[in-house]
């Protein structure tokens, strides 16, 4: 009896348990999509095409790894990320004990270096911001300064955390915020100190 739901737990890809001990399928879905994963944060019950989804809720596709994405490490490899996007989900992550500095460095984690992150929320302190009673991380222009060690606003130094180099911002202050970041490699000069 061992030895078969030991080969039925390799046969359908499980490789790792998340935080609150549920199989997830990664290691399957990651080869499905081979060397170009694409992930999207907080996709609901619907990912962008050609990506795989990480939700807390738990839903039937077997695209989307159920995962409360603020408990850290997420059930994926280091680097295994060729793209990541959060629609409308940054601005709900707890700014509490550093929680979005810890967002920032997991979603660096597991993207492969020079890989993008794209963002899109509401302008911290719009009409769209204030009245959504769950958003509690307001995003603004100027936030990415914290993450950029080459930014001139020299703001990294203050907390280090994993490096990003900001692409884009466009931003309406009465509407909403987008922006593209790419991971930078880590080098030591920047402080950042990875975690194993």
């Amino acid at each position: 009896m061992r030895k078969s739901a030991k080969k039925k737990v390799v046969e359908i890809g499980y490789e790792d348990l998340s935080a609150v001990g549920k199989p997830v399928r990664v290691q399957k879905l990651l080869e499905q999509y081979g060397p170009l994963v694409k992930l999207d944060i907080g996709c609901g019950e619907h990912p962008q095409e050609g990506f795989i989804g990480i939700d807390v809720q738990a839903f039937k596709d077997h695209k989307i790894i159920q995962h409360d994405i603020e408990t850290y490490p997420w059930p994926l490899p280091s680097g295994s990320i060729s793209l990541a996007m959060a629609s409308h989900v940054v601005e709900h992550i707890s700014r509490a004990n550093f929680g979005f500095v810890k967002f920032m460095n997991e979603v660096w984690r597991v993207l492969k270096p020079g890989a993008q992150f794209m963002i899109s929320a509401p302008y911290g302190l719009s009409a769209l911001y204030i009245q959504d009673p769950t958003h509690q991380n307001p995003i603004n222009e100027n936030i990415w300064h914290y993450f950029d060690p080459l930014s001139a606003a020299n703001f990294y130094r203050f907390y280090r955390p994993a490096p990003w180099k900001t692409v884009n911002c466009v931003f309406n202050v009465e509407g909403f915020i987008e922006v593209v970041l790419e991971k930078r490699r880590n080098d030591p000069s920047y402080g950042y100190k990875e975690q194993d």
